[in-house]
């Protein structure tokens, strides 16, 4: 299947990758910024579906700039 064919779609195994890439942790980086309000109440069993309004890759992050950004 090409990966344009893949979206929406779950795999019906584990698929591990040979190798880290990177291979150092970058958790720093990696994750999601929300409004905790936006998730009150919110459980397993009842989850909240929030909409991803932005991206921010590293190489447009200045350190400067980090205090004026609202994430």
């Amino acid at each position: 299947m090409k990966i344009e064919d893949a979206r929406e779609r779950i795999l019906g195994e584990y698929i591990y990758a040979p190798i880290n890439q990177p291979p150092f942790d970058r958790s720093l980086l990696d994750g999601y910024a929300l409004i905790a309000k936006d998730t009150i109440n919110a459980s397993k069993e009842n989850p909240k579906i929030l909409k991803v309004v932005d991206e921010v890759f590293q190489e447009d992050i200045q350190i400067e700039n980090l205090k004026k950004m609202r994430l």
